[in-house]
């Protein structure tokens, strides 16, 4: 009894890996998109972004249209900006309520230099779910553009809205940095 007790925990744990969850719902059900975008996630989440990538295409292939799936390609792409553009825009296009493609896409036009086109994006993220490198990009973009009062006014809504303290330290330490005009800094998506 103690042996089978034993083997039991390990083999528990083992089941209940996500992964192997994922490869069993391919297994026994491969027509269905939802194992692949199981796996897409597990292989995401352990940064192993190609196969993520080829996981989540999989799941689109089978017919899967979450806004979720089309926004994990966008990150799983960010090497590639532009492929990583038209996945946040489809992300959007099936949820438009999907807060953190508004901040890939801000970022991507905050990176390339067109700043009022990565404001309209960051403000509707803001408007939706207020997330730390969304008002990050916000504060940079009105910052790179002169608007030194709005970037005030943004990092004192920030600091109000986002609960992490550490991302609250952070946004002003990103403050602090402005006369060093080192923007655009890229803090990721979130």
């Amino acid at each position: 009894v103690s042996l089978c007790v034993l083997c039991a925990f390990p083999l528990n744990r083992y089941w209940e890996s996500g992964y192997t969850m994922a490869r069993a719902m391919i297994k026994y059900y491969p027509r269905l998109p939802s194992g692949y975008c199981a796996l897409g996630n597990e292989y995401f989440d352990a940064k192993m972004f190609p196969e993520a990538k080829e996981a989540f295409l999989d799941c689109l292939e089978r017919g899967g249209t979450d806004s979720g799936t089309y926004y994990m390609l966008g990150v799983c792409s960010l090497p590639e900006p532009d492929e990583a553009v038209q996945y946040f825009r489809k992300s959007i296009e099936t949820e438009p309520r999907h807060a953190l493609s508004y901040v890939g896409l801000g970022r991507y036009y905050l990176l390339a230099g067109e700043y009022k086109t990565a404001i309209g994006y960051l403000e509707k993220s803001a408007a939706l779910t207020p997330t730390y490198a969304g008002y990050s990009y916000l504060i940079q973009a009105h910052l790179l553009l002169g608007e030194e009062a709005q970037a005030r006014q943004l990092l004192h809504q920030a600091v109000d809205v986002i609960e992490e303290e550490d991302q609250r330290t952070s946004l002003k330490k990103l403050w602090d940095f402005r006369e060093k005009k080192i923007f655009p800094v890229d803090v990721g998506i979130g």
